[in-house]
């Protein structure tokens, strides 16, 4: 249980750190974008847009939290709190965020970048849906196969140490056998002399 709970752990945060690579880059290169034509509609998806899927949302907030611009997916309401904005005009931080009526969890990184001389801070996230359902599946399978393992084990447990007490038990009833009036009788050594 313990192993499984900490593999678990381990799995998703494997999961996460890979996430939080593409957002760096996807971040990195959304900012250069905004400083070289901070006029970028982020509400353009395909090809000549900044955001090609729907499992990514973008927003430029100024200082105060206001929203600037917004991708559609990310709504008119900031998708960081005050907490992660502080710092996010500092540097890169990261955060775990629940978007839309659905409350569809999204990691995200907000970062600072200069427009035309006005800081704003850029906050692009990525849907955690498959994270977590691939998670869930780890999860399952290790409970599943956990039980297995335990099953097994203790089968193997119960026959090892019937097959290890066989000598012990014939012995006993012996043992048990002899009468106060049987004394010639005599329990048999094992050639193992044990």
């Amino acid at each position: 249980t313990v192993g499984g709970f900490f593999f678990v752990r381990s799995f998703r945060s494997v999961q996460v750190d890979a996430l939080d690579r593409g957002l760096v880059s996807q971040a990195d290169t959304l900012a250069r974008q905004l400083r070289s034509a901070p006029t970028v509609d982020l509400g353009a998806q395909g090809p000549s847009g900044v955001v090609a899927t729907s499992e990514v949302v973008v927003q430029v907030l100024d200082v105060d939290g206001e929203v600037t611009d917004s991708t559609r997916e990310a709504g008119p309401r900031s998708v960081v709190d005050a907490e992660t904005l502080a710092p996010a005009t500092r540097g890169r931080v990261f955060a775990d965020v629940e978007l839309d009526r659905e409350r569809e969890p999204f990691r995200v990184i907000a970062r600072p970048v200069t427009t035309s001389n006005e800081a704003h801070v850029l906050a692009v996230g990525v849907s955690l849906e498959e994270t977590e359902a691939s998670v869930e599946r780890v999860e399952r399978l290790l409970l599943v196969g956990g039980a297995a393992a335990v099953l097994v084990a203790l089968t193997g447990g119960w026959f090892l140490a019937g097959a290890a007490l066989r000598p012990v038990e014939r012995m006993r009833r012996e043992a048990a056998a002899i009468s106060e009036h049987d004394t010639d009788f005599q329990l048999r050594v094992p050639r193992t002399r044990d």
